[in-house]
């Protein structure tokens, strides 16, 4: 993790070393760069390793990626594909979008911030406002998801997006 909070997707290891090598480009816009799906995925990690071990160094990780996230919520509310993407070219990723929901509803749910429970309730609402499908014939329930923008595999729904999205709404209840 970054000094400011944001996370890299993948990394080659020195396993004798126990130290991070090579930041590896795969979805994002370069190696160093800060993937949403991974950060969002990041924060739930670090809330799941938190609730199941305790440890405080954790949830602390999760805070300062959570914050990172939040610091860079565009207005509309739905991310980037990538935090670090400077193209103004780049697509949304409703995926990421409903997997930093989740992680937001999950670590309300442990540090009972009310900051982070009315962002998890406006990127919902965006997400229903502005990404959900209406054409019945879609094949999904979020529009504009980026599965690989570097393979132009956007623009189009995701199951893990859709689940993430599902799974958010009912635990907002």
């Amino acid at each position: 993790m970054g000094e400011d909070g944001s996370t890299i997707q993948c990394a080659t290891f020195d396993c004798e070393e126990l130290s991070r090598l090579n930041p590896i480009k795969i979805f994002g816009h370069s190696g160093k760069s800060c993937l949403a799906r991974s950060h969002a995925r990041a924060i739930l990690g670090f809330l799941e390793v938190y609730e199941t071990l305790g440890a405080e160094r954790w949830l602390a990780a999760a805070e300062r990626t959570a914050s990172y996230a939040l610091a860079n919520l565009p207005e509309d509310k739905i991310l980037w594909y990538d935090f670090k993407d400077p193209s103004l070219e780049k697509p949304k990723d409703t995926a990421a979008t409903a997997m930093l929901a989740l992680a937001l509803g999950r670590k309300t749910r442990i540090t009972k911030s009310e900051n982070e429970l009315l962002a998890r309730d406006e990127i919902l609402h965006a997400l229903i406002t502005q990404q959900m499908a209406a054409d019945p014939e879609y094949q999904g329930l979020l529009k504009n998801g980026c599965a690989n923008h570097n393979k132009k595999l956007e623009n189009m729904s995701l199951i893990y997006g859709d689940y993430a999205f599902v799974k958010a709404l009912y635990e907002s209840v």
